[in-house]
């Protein structure tokens, strides 16, 4: 992502401008057309070479308020920026993702994901664009 992009998701999580899916819950806002961010994925799934479908999931059993709920983000190949995000998608996984959902069933809250991501704290002795 670059540095703008990813400065904007930032200025609208802190700005208040998106929520957990939990704090929406907690405002009985989950709906179609809510952005929203999490840093709990548990499951990647297409990740693998031999996959020939474009679509990619990444899938999350919700905790309370939302339990019995799961988190489901679909994307396509397209919009991975590396080879480095098969593996680090693939399977059992936890990474930060900011999302615009999508749909809203009894028992799945579907969205299609801005950007997903290692969220990295502090100083790297890298230079990075970004934070």
């Amino acid at each position: 992502m670059s540095s703008a992009q990813a400065n904007s998701v930032l200025d609208t999580i802190a700005s208040g401008g998106a929520k957990t899916l939990q704090e929406l819950a907690a405002e009985n806002a989950v709906h179609p057309g809510q952005h929203s961010f999490t840093t709990a994925i548990s499951y990647g799934k297409g990740f693998g070479y031999s996959n020939k479908r474009p679509a990619l999931t990444l899938t999350e059993k919700l905790a309370e308020p939302l339990r019995g709920k799961k988190l489901v983000l679909e994307f396509l190949k397209e919009g991975l920026v590396n080879q480095a995000a098969y593996a680090r998608m693939s399977g059992s996984t936890s990474v930060f993702a900011f999302a615009y959902i999508t749909k809203v069933t009894a028992d799945t809250v579907r969205a299609i994901p801005y950007a997903i991501g290692d969220l990295i704290s502090g100083q790297s002795p890298m230079s990075l664009p970004f934070v």
